[in-house]
């Protein structure tokens, strides 16, 4: 004999925590459901299962909270105010950049990471970007 369906809303409550980055051991235990009844709800609706890398991305923003996208400090605990996912330290660098570059703050960002990420692939030197990358180790 088949298992009955869930409801309607269950299945819309178990999609929308799965979106929101819960993981499904733990939809199952808010919802008093076996885990592969989660896993197949979620593969019937058509949800696309996160890999392990994007699992831990989710967890990491929701337990340690949001991070600089430039230097990497947890927001949070840095007492950082932010702007568009960026500290104020590296915003008020970007917009140092910006005149130099003659181009908006955004793009200066955009730029500025990419130089960063070239460093710490060891194609530049490290330049400015090394206190940026003593503040993310701490």
């Amino acid at each position: 004999m088949p298992y009955p369906s869930l409801p309607p809303g269950t299945v819309a409550e178990i999609v929308c925590r799965y979106r929101r980055g819960e993981s499904t051991p733990q939809i199952a235990r808010a919802l008093h459901l076996a885990n592969s009844t989660v896993v197949s709800t979620l593969e019937r609706e058509g949800v696309e299962r996160r890999s392990r890398r994007d699992a831990w991305k989710v967890w990491m923003e929701v337990y340690l909270g949001p991070r600089c996208r430039c230097c990497g400090i947890i927001l949070a605990k840095a007492g950082c105010g932010h702007h568009d996912g960026v500290c104020d330290d590296c915003w008020e660098g970007a917009a140092k950049r910006a005149g130099e570059w003659g181009c908006g703050i955004r793009e200066a960002m955009e730029r500025w990471i990419e130089e960063g990420r070239r460093a710490e692939r060891g194609e530049t030197e490290l330049g400015e970007w090394r206190g940026n990358i003593k503040r993310r180790a701490e």
